[in-house]
């Protein structure tokens, strides 16, 4: 994860099929400057973002499925990047109190939506980036493993306050497939520029 080039605390969760990151990093208020610059503390929005990763491994049962998507949102994240997930159910992963998007043209689309907290944030602009393309099965393997997007979702906050989110799972090193791992950070590296602009960018993946 990155949050730019600003301070940030992670802690790493990692237990059973569910693989859970959590990052809270300090973004600016509106109309505030300098690095690491903090809400008065009469503001109603704290600059905390909490921003949790989820890997959610994509053959679980329904039933544990749900169970780690309620792992997720018990941690009231602000943001929810979510990887494995092409054939799961928006409703659950974005329940009442959550907004949630993806592209949903295929399988490989889809796999990585980006969800955030309704009372706090607004999406101003969202998109999906090519990360791979690379085709064919390995040997063994029962899906094209090195065709990866990355879903991104521009926010405002209550506050005025505008970041950028991308949920992103680049390709593992596979035998029978070339390692993607440069290429992809360096197209990930493209996307975080373009977004840029706008506020802080949070990739989560």
């Amino acid at each position: 994860m990155t949050a730019g080039s600003r301070t940030s605390r992670l802690s790493a969760l990692v237990g059973g099929a569910l693989a859970l990151a959590l990052l809270a990093v300090p973004v600016a208020p509106a109309g505030a400057s300098g690095p690491g610059v903090a809400a008065r503390q009469d503001d109603p929005v704290p600059t905390d973002v909490r921003l949790v990763q989820a890997n959610i491994y994509t053959k679980l049962s329904v039933e544990r499925f749900q169970k780690d998507v309620a792992t997720v949102l018990a941690q009231e994240p602000d943001l929810v990047t979510y990887n494995e997930v092409p054939f799961r159910s928006d409703a659950v992963m974005a329940p009442e109190g959550y907004a949630i998007w993806r592209d949903m043209s295929n399988r490989f689309t889809a796999a990585t939506p980006v969800a955030w907290r309704t009372d706090r944030w607004t999406a101003v602009d969202q998109g999906v980036f090519r990360i791979s393309n690379w085709r064919g099965k390995p040997p063994g393997r029962e899906i094209e493993l090195g065709r990866r997007f990355a879903n991104w979702v521009t926010l405002q906050g209550v506050d005025g306050r505008v970041l950028s989110v991308v949920s992103i799972h680049i390709a593992p090193v596979a035998k029978g497939m070339p390692d993607l791992l440069r290429r992809s950070v360096e197209r990930l590296g493209m996307l975080t520029d373009l977004l840029a602009p706008r506020g802080p960018v949070l990739v989560g993946g």
